[in-house]
């Protein structure tokens, strides 16, 4: 008996702590819209890197570092 008990509420505290972090429901469109420009931007992204590959033989650290440069550009600045 008291091991089905505790099976039972062993049971409860999964499903509960699952539902938990649960994402809740889109209601509107916005949230479908930014995994499809993040993609959009990727493609656009590999699409360009592909065309720089076959022009030149470029350094793959350069292109890191250009890629990095790129998004130190778009990140604000933190002053401390």
């Amino acid at each position: 008996m008291l091991k089905a008990v505790a099976a039972g509420l062993t049971a409860l505290f999964v499903a509960a702590s699952s539902l938990t972090y649960a994402q809740p429901r889109s209601i509107g469109g916005s949230e479908q819209k930014e995994p499809r420009l993040s993609a959009t931007a990727r493609q656009t992204r590999l699409a360009a890197l592909a065309r720089q590959r076959e022009q030149d033989d470029s350094d793959p650290v350069d292109i890191v570092r250009q890629r990095a440069d790129a998004l130190a550009q778009r990140t604000p600045c933190q002053s401390d």
